[in-house]
C-alpha cells in the first residue's frame, strides 16, 4: 500500500505542476490534440498498459476532448475494433514503448499485469501467462530435456519460441506488443496454451519518405553507464508500388553485478562425498573478480520491401539479423551480497539469429486471401559457471578426486554449450468480408524445426585424477562426432526435430445482427517429433566411452507422432457500440516429449522415468466484457476465467537417479482468476491507465510413479511464478506551449509473492515487490527528448529464484547450504533520450 501511496501523491504534485505551467503560459499554450495518423488502417489494442494512440498502420475515429479513441487490433487475423472483438488483448502500443524506455524482453514483460517470466538474463527466459507454469528448468539442460514452452512468442506472423531460450528482440521500430490470454490453439497452434506474445515490426510505407534516429544514454546506481543508438528510414521506390523501410541498432548496457573475491571446496559433510579424512584444494575466482561485470550488447537490422503491383495485392519480405552478447550473470547471491556473487568459471553468452519472412495479401472475388511464411536460424554459445553444483550433484567426486577418494583437486566446474536451431512454417488463410451475416476463416499451417545441443561440462581438474578425453556414444546421432577437449567429462549431445501440419477455421454467425453472434473454430493437428544422441560419461580407466546412446533406448517410441482438435466457442453480446459481454470455452495444448534419462533396468531407481510425456491439455471457461462509457470518458475491460491443466508436465531433478533432471506428467491443477484493465481521458491533456489481474492457482491431484511424485509438493500448493495479485498504474498529463508538446508521466508495477517451482526441494517463495517509474518529454517540430527515472526507489524485485538442490539428512535437513541466485531488476537507472524524426 504504502508504494501505491506514493505513486499517487506523486501522481497529484506532477499533474498540479503541469496544469500550473500550462497557466502561467497563457494565450499560447494550446490543448493537445488527439494523436492522427497518415496510414490507412491500424491495429494498436489497449489494456493494461496501452493508451490512445495511432500505429503506422492505424487510423482511429474522431475522438472529442477527453475520448478514449478507437482502436484497431489484428491480434485475432482479422482487423477489428479492439472493443469489437470477444477476447482478451493487452498491448504495448509505440509510443509506451518509447515513453517507458522498453528495449527487451524483461522490459515489456514486466509492464503486463497477469504475464510473468522466469530466466537468469537476456535471451534465457520463458515467459508464462495466467499463472500456467510450473518449473523453468537451466539453460544448460533446456534443449536435451527442457519442455516446450506453452507461450507462443511471435515476429510478425512467425513463431519464434524456443525451450528456455525465448528470443530476446531489442525493441526498435515497433508498431506495437500484443499480448493474448488464454488458450489461442484454434487460430495460433500448439505452443499457444496459455496464450501469445506478439512482437509487431513497423512495415514500409508506399508514399511516405520518412526517417529518424534516436540515442540515449543512461546511468544506474551501483552500476556503469549505457548507452544506445537506433534509427529507421523508409524509402518510396515506386510511388503507391514499392517501398523500402530499414532499422538499425546498438544498444549497450552497463553491469551492476560484482563478482566478488572467493574460494570453495567440496564439502566433507555431504554423504556423497570422501568425507572428514580427505583433504580438499580450493576453488579461487581471483582471475574473474570484477565489478559491474554482467553487460549485454545488442546490434542488428531489419529489412523490408514492400510491393503492390496491381490493386489489392501486395507482397512483404523482411530479413531480420541480431547479435546479442552478454557477460557475467544477471542475479545475485542473497549470502554474498547486494548485487553480488562468487563466479569461479567465466559466463559469456553469444546469440545470433537471422530471419527471413514474406508475406502475399489478396483478394480473390470477395475473399481475402493471405499467405505468410518465414525461416529462422539462430546459434548460441555459451559459457557458464557451474562450481556450485559440486556441492549439490551426487557425482562430482568421482570427476574431481582421485581413484582413493583421499584427495579432492580444485572444484572448479563450467558448462560450455553450442546450440543451433532452424525453423520453418508457412500458413495459407482464407477469410470473407467481416461484414458478412455469416463469415469464416480457413487455413493450413506446416511448421518443421530443427534443434542440435551440444552441452559440454568441464571439470578442469579430471585430467588430474586420471580421466580421458571423452565424445559422444559411437553410433549415435551426434552433431559433433569428435572427441572433445581435456576435462570435458559429461557430454549432451542431441538432435530433436519437430514437423506439424494442421487445417484449422473458424466462423461467427449473427443470430441477431448487431447484438448475438455465436462463434466456433476447430484446429486438426498433425504433429512428428523426434530425440536423438546420446548422453556419455568420462572413463577413469581407460579409453572406452560409455553413457547412453538414446537412438537405442528411444527407437522403439521415437519418432512419436499425435493428432488431435482444438476446440473453441464463443457467445458474444453487444447491446451498443459501447458494451460487448461475451463467453468463451476453448481448449490449448502443448505436445510431450521424451526423456533422456530413461534406462529399461528394473534394478535401477532410473526405470522410473517414463521413455515418454504425453500432451498437457488445459480446458478453459471465461466471460468478459468490455465496456466505454461517460461519452468516451472512461473505457473498461476485463476477463473471469476458469482453467483445468491437465497432466502437467514437470521437469525436476532426484540425486538418488543417475540422470538427475527427468520430465514426467506430475499433476493436475486448476487455475480461476480475474483481469480487468481501464483507460480514463477526462480532458485531452489528461490521461490514466490501470491494470490489475488476480491469480488463484492450485494444485488438485499428483500423479505418476510413487518415486517421482515424492519430488512434487503437496495437493494444494500454489504453481510456480504465479503472483496471485500484479498490478500496474500509469497518469500522463501532456499539454502544449507555443510549438513544443510537453508530458509529465508517472507509473509501476507490483506483484505479489509467488514461489519459483513445483519441486519440493528446490520451491523457493519470491517476495512481494512494487517498482516506480518516472518520465517526461518534450516534442519541437521533429524533434524530441524522454527525460527518465526507472525503479526510482532502487527497488530488488525478486523475479526468479534459481535455487540448487540440497541433499538432505536422515532428519530431513539440508546437509550444505541451498545456493541461490536471484534475477532481479536493473537499479535505479536515470536516463535521456534524443530522438529527430523527418
Amino acid at each position: 500500500m504504502r508504494l501505491w501511496s506514493v505513486l499517487i501523491s506523486g501522481t497529484a504534485l506532477t499533474t498540479f505542476g503541469a496544469a500550473a505551467t500550462a497557466a502561467q503560459a497563457g494565450p499560447a499554450a494550446q490543448p493537445l490534440t488527439p494523436i492522427q495518423s497518415d496510414a490507412p488502417t491500424s491495429v494498436v489494442p489497449t489494456p493494461a498498459v496501452a493508451v490512445r494512440t495511432a500505429s503506422a498502420q492505424a487510423q482511429p475515429q474522431p475522438s472529442t476532448a477527453g475520448d478514449t479513441g478507437d482502436i484497431i487490433v489484428t491480434a485475432t487475423r482479422s482487423a477489428e475494433s479492439i472493443q469489437r472483438v470477444p477476447i482478451a488483448i493487452e498491448a504495448i502500443d509505440a509510443k509506451t514503448i518509447k515513453s517507458q524506455n522498453i528495449q527487451n524482453f524483461q522490459d515489456y514483460v514486466s509492464h503486463l499485469p497477469g504475464v510473468s517470466f522466469a530466466g537468469t538474463g537476456p535471451g534465457q527466459n520463458d515467459v508464462y501467462i495466467r499463472g500456467i507454469a510450473s518449473n523453468k528448468i537451466g539453460v544448460q539442460l533446456s534443449g536435451a530435456q527442457g519442455t516446450v514452452p506453452n507461450v507462443a512468442l511471435y515476429l510478425d506472423d512467425q513463431p519464434v519460441t524456443m525451450t528456455g531460450r525465448n528470443l530476446d528482440i531489442y525493441v526498435t521500430d515497433l508498431e506495437r506488443i500484443e499480448v493474448l490470454s488464454g488458450p489461442q490453439g484454434t487460430l495460433f497452434g500448439a505452443s499457444s496454451q496459455a496464450g501469445n506474445v506478439r512482437l509487431i515490426t513497423h512495415k514500409p510505407d508506399l508514399d511516405k519518405w520518412e526517417a529518424g534516429v534516436t540515442m540515449g544514454a543512461s546511468v544506474t546506481e551501483h552500476g556503469s553507464p549505457s548507452n544506445s543508438v537506433e534509427g529507421y528510414v523508409n524509402v518510396p521506390l515506386i510511388d503507391g508500388v514499392a517501398a523500402l523501410r530499414v532499422a538499425a541498432y546498438n544498444s549497450h548496457d552497463g553491469g551492476y553485478i560484482d563478482n566478488v573475491s572467493g574460494s570453495q571446496t567440496l564439502s566433507p559433510y555431504n554423504p556423497y562425498y570422501p568425507g572428514k579424512g580427505a583433504t580438499y584444494d580450493a576453488a579461487n575466482n581471483t582471475p574473474l573478480v570484477r565489478n559491474d561485470f554482467n553487460t549485454d550488447t545488442y546490434r542488428g537490422v531489419r529489412i523490408g520491401l514492400k510491393v503492390e503491383p496491381v490493386h489489392n495485392w501486395s507482397a512483404l519480405i523482411q530479413f531480420s539479423h541480431q547479435d546479442l552478447t552478454t557477460d557475467g550473470v544477471f542475479a545475485y547471491d542473497p549470502d554474498v551480497g547486494d548485487l553480488q556473487v562468487q563466479r569461479y568459471y567465466p559466463d559469456h553468452l553469444d546469440d545470433k539469429f537471422d530471419q527471413v519472412s514474406w508475406n502475399i495479401d489478396g483478394k480473390i472475388g470477395p475473399l481475402d486471401v493471405i499467405y505468410t511464411g518465414g525461416y529462422l536460424h539462430r546459434t548460441a554459445f555459451q559459457t557458464m559457471d557451474y562450481t556450485s553444483y559440486g556441492n549439490v550433484g551426487p557425482f562430482i567426486p568421482y570427476y574431481v578426486c582421485n581413484a582413493k577418494y583421499t584427495h579432492c583437486s580444485d572444484p572448479t566446474l563450467g558448462y560450455i554449450g553450442h546450440i543451433d536451431s532452424e525453423r520453418w512454417n508457412h500458413e495459407l488463410r482464407i477469410s470473407t468480408p467481416k461484414d458478412w451475416r455469416l463469415r469464416f476463416t480457413v487455413g493450413v499451417y506446416h511448421d518443421s524445426s530443427k534443434t542440435t545441443d551440444q552441452g559440454d561440462f568441464d571439470y578442469p581438474a579430471s585430467t588430474l585424477n586420471g580421466f580421458v578425453q571423452n565424445g559422444p556414444i559411437p553410433g549415435s546421432t551426434e552433431s559433433n562426432p569428435n572427441l572433445r577437449a581435456p576435462g570435458i567429462q559429461f557430454i549432451n549431445d542431441y538432435t530433436s526435430r519437430s514437423h506439424q501440419l494442421s487445417f484449422f477455421g473458424e466462423a461467427s454467425f449473427d443470430i441477431l445482427r448487431d447484438l448475438l453472434t455465436v462463434t466456433g473454430g476447430l484446429r486438426r493437428y498433425h504433429l512428428v517429433y523426434s530425440l536423438d544422441g546420446s548422453t556419455s560419461f568420462g572413463n577413469r580407466y581407460g579409453p572406452g566411452l560409455y553413457g547412453r546412446n538414446i537412438d537405442q533406448l528411444l527407437s522403439n517410441v521415437s519418432p512419436k507422432s499425435e493428432n488431435g482438435t482444438v476446440p473453441r466457442f464463443t457467445l458474444t453480446l453487444t447491446p451498443s457500440q459501447r458494451l460487448l459481454f461475451y463467453a468463451t470455452y476453448s481448449r490449448g495444448f502443448r505436445p510431450g516429449g521424451f526423456n533422456r534419462g530413461y534406462d529399461p533396468n528394473p534394478a535401477k531407481a532410473d526405470s522410473a522415468i517414463p521413455e515418454t510425456y504425453v500432451s498437457d491439455k488445459i480446458i478453459n471457461y471465461e466471460a468478459g466484457w468490455k465496456t466505454t462509457f461517460l461519452h468516451g470518458l472512461v473505457r473498461w475491460n476485463g476477463t473471469a476465467y476458469l482453467m483445468n491443466w491437465n497432466n502437467m508436465q514437470l521437469t525436476t531433478q532426484n540425486v538418488g537417479i543417475a540422470q538427475l533432471f527427468y520430465t514426467y506428467n506430475a499433476a493436475n491443477s486448476r487455475i480461476k482468476g480475474v483481469e480487468s484493465d481501464f483507460t480514463i481521458s477526462p480532458t485531452r491533456h489528461i490521461q490514466v491507465t490501470g491494470a490489475v489481474s488476480y491469480n488463484d492457482t492450485r494444485l488438485t491431484k499428483i500423479l505418476g510413479n510413487p518415486i517421482l511424485a515424492a519430488d512434487v509438493v503437496p495437493v494444494g500448493s500454489r504453481l510456480s511464478q504465479a503472483p496471485v495479485i500484479q498490478t500496474n498504474l500509469r497518469a500522463r498529463y501532456s499539454w502544449a506551449i507555443a510549438d513544443n508538446t510537453l508530458y509529465t508521466e508517472i507509473g509501476g508495477q507490483t506483484a505479489s509473492s509467488s514461489y519459483s517451482s513445483l519441486d519440493r526441494e528446490e520451491r523457493q517463495k519470491q517476495a512481494p515487490y512494487g517498482v516506480l517509474n518516472l518520465s517526461a518529454g518534450i516534442t519541437h517540430g521533429k524533434y524530441s527528448a524522454i527525460l527518465y527515472a526507472n525503479n526510482i526507489t532502487d527497488k530488488r524485485a525478486d523475479l526468479y529464484d534459481n535455487s540448487h538442490y540440497s541433499p538432505r539428512d536422515a532428519n530431513g535437513n539440508a546437509i550444505t547450504s541451498v545456493y541461490d541466485l536471484i534475477t532481479t531488476n536493473r537499479p535505479r537507472t536515470i536516463g535521456l533520450k534524443i530522438s529527430v524524426e523527418m
